[in-house]
């Protein structure tokens, strides 16, 4: 069958309808499904690759959440030790200012006994040292007046 001149224009119509339903119906060449499948298969090893990278976060942030509370419970615990050792500070505190005040006063009756001791010994040598002066000046009155009224020798 011949085409005529007149059957062109109609052609030309249609061309483009049935060029795009053979491609529509047309399986895809060889290369273009290797190709296809290829990047099938790596979008495929992506999306596991994601999937596993998704888990694997989700698994951390799990752990870290449970780390976050562990060292949470830990900080309450230290917080409490924390504050059981300043009560035990403050009581010890409170101890040694009681044995403190309790030496104070036994160094003050101490002081106070040798401070008595001393007045005793200063009044002792104090009446020691007038009764050597008495003595002293009694002597020397004595032996100057033995001196003046014993009678003189005569050579």
């Amino acid at each position: 069958m011949a085409l005529a001149n007149d059957d062109l224009p109609q052609l030309k119509k249609h061309f483009f309808e049935w060029l795009a339903e053979a491609e529509a119906k047309r399986l895809p060449s060889a290369f273009a499904a290797s190709a296809l499948e290829r990047i099938s298969k790596r979008f495929d090893g992506m999306d596991q690759r994601f999937e596993f990278t998704n888990e694997r976060l989700i698994r951390l942030e799990e752990t870290l959440s449970s780390d976050i509370e562990l060292t949470r419970k830990g900080f309450a615990v230290m917080e409490e030790h924390f504050n059981a050792v300043d009560k035990r500070f403050e009581s010890m505190q409170v101890q040694m200012d009681k044995r403190f005040e309790a030496t104070q006063e036994q160094m003050n009756r101490r002081f106070d006994v040798v401070d008595k001791r001393f007045e005793t010994m200063t009044q002792r040598m104090d009446k020691f040292m007038q009764w050597s002066f008495a003595t002293m000046v009694a002597t020397g009155g004595f032996v100057v007046a033995v001196l003046k009224l014993w009678p003189p020798v005569l050579p």
